[in-house]
């Protein structure tokens, strides 16, 4: 049973069930209710408050350009001079509780936060830490203030932490959060109040910011509507833009918004070819659109491709698949269905002897979709295969290749499948291709 004791610090959780047995303990009916639904979650997500946090995956490719990171700087570096005489951390993570900044005050303090792995890289969302400033702030969508053992994991219970969403003032969606963290003895309510102007200073630059980038991607989407007939779209800080055209159906404009965040990226093609998951071809012309020098967003001119009469006559043309060769009718088959489940991101499981060219095929199924968009390769012969996977789903990879999937332990399938499995509610325009020379365990 849950007990709970009062003392000069606050509440606090002594056993590990917390909070069921709340209902008639003293002083629980002052916990806000967002930390017994946090507690809740944390327990159905399979968490033990005994958890190792110097097991957390860390991941290294932060993006230390985007928006967010910019505009919250100046945020983090004047709040950081302003509490320099009072042991705490200033952090700012992403919108799925990963640690991108940290600004510490106190050695002493940075040190234990680096042994709990609060730490730039590593992910402090509820499903794998359990309660706390980050992850509980980006479920409940709200400030949060989590008080020593109010945290669910023991190794946090030293720690005080306060987290704040931050938000597009434009699209409304959560960017990050911020934090502040320190020991629970160093604790003081207020630090929430900090963090909630602290996270409005963030979301003001954020809006200057979005202004300046959205009006230059404007001024560029309207130029190209004016000079042709066809469809335009933009895409920037978020917010995607249609001139009004009807020629493409719901389900290929989502397409399309998904696979435009790809082409953010400079490159040197800046016209290809787009297969849509309705079946359709559609000819690009990119413009990126910058804003003093800094990336604002990307315009696309796009025209219908209508097929020769005599291709409608003859049925449908097998794709040509960049670096995929072969005329025999099973190598046409295979080529054909596997563009077609590239175009409607439909998960594929490829069977073949090894040296077959099943990752080349891949490869070349998602070149032709887009060439613009980044394909990742995960090896899964390598003991990292977890790991490996886990880095290329935090990727903007629009296709990942899981290569050898036969080779998996059990355990480690099965993680894989539950991040892909969480990956696609997020993300459900990637696509998913698995490579085997056995079938029989995937029939």
């Amino acid at each position: 049973m849950t007990t709970i004791r009062n003392s000069g610090a606050g509440r606090h959780f002594t056993e590990r069930g917390a909070p069921d047995g709340m209902a008639g303990a003293p002083g629980s009916a002052r916990l806000p209710t967002y930390i017994h639904q946090s507690w809740d979650r944390s327990r159905n997500a399979g968490l033990a408050p005994d958890h190792v946090l110097s097991d957390l995956h860390y991941v290294p490719d932060l993006d230390l350009q985007r928006r967010l990171v910019q505009c919250a700087v100046p945020v983090l570096d004047r709040l950081h001079g302003d509490m320099s005489s009072i042991p705490l951390a200033i952090a700012l993570t992403d919108e799925n509780a990963r640690v991108i900044l940290r600004r510490d005050t106190d050695r002493s303090l940075a040190g234990r936060l680096d042994e709990a792995c609060f730490a730039p890289g590593f992910d402090y969302s509820e499903a794998t830490v359990g309660t706390n400033g980050v992850g509980t702030a980006v479920e409940a969508r709200m400030p949060v203030y989590i008080d020593g053992t109010q945290h669910f994991n023991e190794e946090l219970h030293e720690f005080t932490c306060a987290g704040t969403p931050i938000h597009d003032p434009v699209s409304g969606k959560l960017e990050g959060i911020l934090d502040i963290s320190c020991l629970a003895r160093d604790a003081n309510p207020m630090m929430r109040q900090l963090t909630i102007t602290a996270a409005r200073d963030i979301e003001a630059a954020l809006r200057s910011s979005g202004s300046a980038k959205q009006l230059a991607v404007l001024n560029s989407f309207i130029d190209a509507c004016r000079r042709r007939s066809g469809a335009v779209y933009s895409l920037s800080c978020g917010i995607f833009m249609s001139s009004g055209s009807q020629f493409l159906d719901p389900i290929d404009e989502a397409f399309l918004r998904e696979e435009a965040r790809c082409m953010l990226v400079p490159g040197r093609i800046n016209q290809f070819t787009l297969i849509l998951p309705s079946g359709q071809s559609i000819a690009i012309r990119r413009t990126l659109v910058d804003d003093a020098g800094e990336p604002a967003g990307v315009v696309l001119e796009v025209d219908l491709i209508k097929r020769e009469a005599s291709v409608r006559r003859r049925g449908y043309q097998v794709p040509t698949l960049p670096g995929a060769v072969g005329g025999s009718p099973q190598w046409e088959r295979c080529r054909t269905e596997l563009s077609r489940a590239a175009a409607t991101s439909t998960n594929t499981l490829l069977v073949g002897e090894r040296g077959a060219g099943r990752v080349t095929l891949a490869r070349g199924a998602h070149l032709h979709k887009n060439p613009q968009a980044r394909c990742a390769v995960v090896d899964c012969s390598s003991p990292d295969a977890v790991h490996d996977a886990e880095a290329a789903l935090a990727t903007s990879a629009t296709t990942i290749v899981l290569r050898r999937i036969d080779a998996l332990t059990p355990g480690d399938d099965a993680e894989i499948a539950r991040a892909i499995t969480d990956d696609q509610h997020s993300y459900p325009a990637r696509w998913i291709v698995a490579t085997t020379h056995c079938a029989s365990d995937y029939a």
